[in-house]
């Protein structure tokens, strides 16, 4: 016990540290969309016909895409019904350029009405460290 009080500012700063991953992984689930790895990925895309919706802005876009990707920037995610048209009814695969960002946009793009959602795990990072191929 005497430990707990001495290093009270290092137990506070593991438990918020705890916290806050535990959030992470729960908002997740709650939210009910999988992170795929880029191999998972790939599969989806290959297997389900799965359209790549870009939450990045236009110009890191414009720098490396996925192939066939759709740039829907998360600022303009309340456009998502009619920048999505041609791909409605389509699983879709969100990506960010790292592993945080998609879960929020995932959020908003299921009240908009889109469904079968997935993220990639790690984003563009996590996809050009698996040695996959980007567009420019």
């Amino acid at each position: 016990m005497d430990f707990l009080i001495e290093n009270w500012m290092l137990v506070g700063i593991a438990l918020l540290a705890g916290g806050a991953l535990l959030w992470d992984i729960l908002g997740e689930r709650l939210a009910g969309v999988p992170r795929l790895s880029p191999a998972d990925a790939v599969r989806l895309i290959n297997r389900d016909n799965a359209a790549v919706v870009d939450l990045r802005s236009a110009e890191v876009f414009a720098r490396g895409h996925i192939a066939g990707a759709v740039n829907l920037p998360q600022a303009q995610l309340g456009e998502a019904g009619t920048r999505l048209g041609k791909v409605k009814g389509r699983p879709l695969l969100l990506v960010c350029e790292g592993a945080t960002g998609a879960l929020g946009a995932a959020r908003r793009l299921r009240e908009a009405g889109c469904e079968r959602l997935h993220l990639l795990a790690g984003g563009m990072d996590a996809w050009r460290a698996a040695n996959l191929p980007v567009r420019s």
